[in-house]
């Protein structure tokens, strides 16, 4: 039972790390259509195409604290005993949670050639990967991973180390 509430924790750890990650995406994103509709605005075209209601978020936000709950999983499981920092154990959660957004977008592309018989959905992931957006995400994902590494860090760092029981390896 013990385990159990442990991997309970670290992917409840995980999950809030994925939300906070995509929340300052969101954040970032909700100032440059700030930004956007500002300089349109000026030039006179007051709502061409914004809709501030739209919820394309919830599902991607979803899949974001799984993948990263999963991720803390893995990387808790397999890689804790190498005897890592927090913070860099956080960040290597980062990066195989990105991963995980990687794997999701080559296989829903995959599907969609095997669907369809050709190459083109492939080659619209490829396209899509070097977006503004998707590297606004990249780059808002890592230095959310760096704020909430360094807070697990400063709070792993108030309580001592337990010592490990003979029985768990």
């Amino acid at each position: 039972m013990n385990k159990l509430t442990s991997d309970f924790r670290i992917a409840t750890i995980g999950a809030v790390g994925g939300l906070f990650t995509f929340s300052m995406f969101l954040l970032i994103d909700r100032v440059d259509s700030y930004y956007d509709f500002l300089s349109r605005a000026e030039e006179g075209c007051y709502g061409a195409s914004f809709n501030v209601m739209d919820l394309w978020w919830i599902p991607s936000a979803f899949w974001h604290a799984l993948l990263f709950a999963v991720a803390s999983l893995a990387a808790h499981r397999y890689l804790a005993a190498r005897r890592m920092s927090h913070f860099s154990l956080w960040q290597l959660v980062g990066a195989l949670g990105l991963s995980g957004w990687l794997v999701t977008i080559f296989a829903a592309a995959g599907l969609e050639c095997l669907r369809l018989g050709s190459l083109y959905s492939l080659r619209t992931a490829v396209e899509l990967l070097f977006t503004s957006s998707t590297v606004k995400f990249v780059a808002a994902v890592f230095a959310g991973n760096v704020a909430y590494g360094s807070l697990i860090q400063s709070i792993a760092s108030q309580y001592p180390a337990l010592p490990e029981s003979p029985g768990e390896a």
